[in-house]
């Protein structure tokens, strides 16, 4: 075997060789070098190509928007921009506590701050929020609320301007409202009622927001109860003075005076008023005694107010005649508590009865009455206690507790009277939830549901508390489906009149029947396409006679105005042409009348005098004769 000079060549024989490496046994080398020599300029672009990868990275990185912050796990480490972005986003929702939060935030904030102008603009939009929630206080009447509530903007705020003005305004408008109630409530004091209602009126005129005139309305409702009281205070003094020695007048008139409420103005000369009557009583019932007339003298001290402490001397008279009054009342419409008071006071007054006093075996027969009263009362005020949870079972037991007071008891009529109301109240609570379903499926507004709300209503039965509510429920849900059912009938008829196809949209809306909830609607909807109609088939007729009355030719003027019938559109203006026409044609006929008989004279004017009309002078006329 040979060896190449070179030392390269393999010791396998040429001819030996496959056919692929023989043919590139020669080209090896080279192929070498060319990968060597095309290394170079891959190795270059890959390295351009990672550099190019890695600076378009970072400028992405750069460039993208930072993860925004978790709001609701803030910590106190985050930074200004991550405290005033979750501000600004609590604020948005618009809730009072989240914009006061904002303000609260950038409070302590520096001037030279780097989100300033952001901060600005965050407290822009707070300062807004919250001047528009004190405006809606003002509205509403609650002017120290809204300047409350403006006040919490701080001074640093770009439209703090306009806050300090408003608050101005409403401050203005506190004080003359304040001023201007005080001197009605003086005026009130005085019973001064035209100086009262001037200043209703003064106060009504500061502002025309629903909170004002909400309060006029309070100030005029005031002032009608303070004259009312007033002057029925006066009637009854009149009353009195007429009849001064009248128990049963004194009697009533401490009735009356009674109901006068503490917060009237007249109250205080009602209790007065009261005092002064309770001793004409009190007069009487000596007077009585003096005359040895103790019936008469019970009587009259029956009449005293219960609160009045009787003297002394005729302290057994009056429990005694209170007891009989209590006894003898079956039904009362005072609280339970304030009867039961009544009667457990009474019946003790009456039980430390001194067996010397002159009432004491009189009363004997009415402690017994008293103690069952007593006795009903107690057990009527426990039913009411268990009634007034509003439940079924406990009405259902405060209807056995007053079951039990049988009809020989003191107090079975008012137990009846009770366990009437208790059952009208388990009615009520039975069937609210029917009702209450009913309304939540109505709520929905389509026809299904309007319709399964009237079927849930209607199992209400007749007879039961909460059935005059379903029945109005019913009628109104019924329109409803009306109103659901008709609209696209109005609404295509309203878009035949729009293309003026007037008369189309006429038959439309007489498809929706009387007693429909639509029916007056769309009937006015008809009568003014009507009239639209008519206009047009009539405008030309009256614009014929018009053109016939200007080219003097009334008599035909009023014959074409003739044709619009009555009913029409038209028909009232062509009437008053009608009457105008006749009227010229009246004044042009006296006219003609009143020249007529000079014309005669003329035509008989003696042989060689000028005619009458004429003047004496040749060649001139005139309108008078000169002999």
């Amino acid at each position: 075997m040979q060896e190449t000079s070179e030392g390269t060549e393999s010791h396998i024989p040429q001819k030996h060789l496959p056919f692929h490496l023989s043919s590139y046994r020669f080209r090896i080398p080279q192929l070498l070098w060319g990968i060597r020599g095309a290394a170079t300029p891959a190795l270059w672009l890959g390295l351009l190509a990672l550099c190019g990868g890695m600076a378009t990275t970072a400028y992405l990185w750069l460039a993208s928007i930072p993860p925004l912050p978790e709001c609701r796990r803030i910590t106190p480490l985050a930074s200004d921009s991550e405290r005033l972005y979750c501000a600004e986003r609590a604020a948005r929702s618009g809730k009072l506590d989240a914009v006061l939060a904002g303000f609260d935030l950038v409070k302590g904030w520096s001037s030279n701050h780097p989100l300033r102008h952001q901060i600005n603009r965050a407290m822009k939009d707070w300062s807004r929020v919250l001047l528009d929630r004190a405006r809606e206080k003002a509205k509403q009447g609650d002017l120290p609320g809204a300047i409350a509530l403006a006040r919490k903007i701080p001074d640093t705020s770009p439209v703090y301007k306009e806050v300090k003005a408003a608050i101005a305004g409403w401050q203005q408008d506190q004080n003359q409202g304040n001023n201007l109630k005080q001197a009605f409530q003086k005026a009130l004091n005085q019973q001064d009622w035209l100086t009262a209602e001037d200043h209703i009126l003064a106060f009504s005129k500061l502002s025309h927001d629903e909170g004002w005139r909400a309060e006029v309305k309070r100030l005029r409702q005031r002032l009608a109860k303070e004259r009312s009281a007033y002057q029925q205070l006066q009637e009854l003094q009149w009353q009195v003075e007429d009849a001064p020695y009248r128990a049963d007048v004194l009697a009533q008139a401490i009735a009356q005076a009674k109901q006068i409420a503490p917060g009237i103005y007249a109250h205080a000369t009602a209790q007065t008023s009261i005092s002064r009557w309770t001793q004409a009583l009190l007069d009487i019932v000596y007077e009585q005694l003096s005359q040895h007339d103790v019936i008469g003298a019970i009587a009259t001290a029956q009449a005293l107010p219960f609160e009045v402490a009787p003297p002394k001397n005729i302290s057994d008279l009056v429990w005694f005649s209170r007891a009989k009054s209590l006894t003898a009342s079956r039904f009362s419409n005072q609280p339970l508590s304030e009867q039961l008071q009544q009667s457990w006071m009474t019946l003790a007054q009456i039980r430390q009865f001194r067996k010397t006093s002159s009432f004491y075996q009189p009363s004997q027969s009415v402690i017994p009455q008293l103690e069952q009263q007593l006795q009903d009362l107690t057990q009527l005020q426990a039913a009411s206690s268990a009634a007034s949870l509003g439940q079924i079972p406990s009405l259902q037991l405060a209807i056995q507790l007053a079951e039990s007071i049988t009809p020989n008891r003191p107090q079975r009529l008012q137990a009846q009277s009770l366990i009437a109301r208790w059952r009208r109240d388990i009615q009520q609570v039975a069937d609210r939830p029917t009702l209450l379903a009913a309304q939540s499926l109505a709520a929905e507004d389509t026809v299904p549901a309007l319709k399964q709300a009237i079927a849930q209503a209607k199992t209400i039965a007749p007879g039961r508390t909460l059935r005059p509510e379903a029945q109005a429920a019913i009628f109104k849900w019924n329109r409803q489906i009306q109103t659901i059912e008709d609209r696209p009938i109005l609404a295509r008829a309203t878009t035949l009149a729009s293309q003026k196809k007037l008369k189309e949209a006429i038959q439309q809306v007489n498809k929706i029947a009387p007693g429909r909830a639509l029916y007056s609607e769309a009937q006015a909807s008809a009568r003014k396409w009507t009239h639209l109609i008519q206009v047009a088939e009539d405008q030309p007729i009256l614009n014929r006679a018009k053109t016939l009355a200007d080219n003097g030719n009334l008599a035909g003027a009023i014959g074409e105005a003739a044709k619009i019938s009555s009913g029409r559109a038209l028909y009232d203006e062509a009437q008053s042409a009608i009457a105008r026409w006749n009227a010229q044609i009246e004044a042009s006929s006296r006219r003609a009348q009143r020249y007529a008989p000079r014309r005669d004279r003329d035509d008989y004017a003696p042989p060689g005098y000028p005619p009458f009309g004429y003047g004496s002078r040749p060649g001139r006329r005139g309108p008078y004769f000169f002999p």
